[in-house]
């Protein structure tokens, strides 16, 4: 069970680097639409 929670935790660690990567291009896209107007 100890390893069941270290892949979980790894899968965890994966999907939030994962949503962070998106949430930082989400926001680099909206900074050049700021810069556009």
């Amino acid at each position: 069970s100890i390893n069941l929670d270290k892949e979980i935790r790894k899968k965890m660690n994966e999907t939030l680097e994962k949503a962070n990567g998106n949430l930082k291009s989400l926001m680099g896209d909206e900074i050049k639409i700021k810069d556009l107007y």
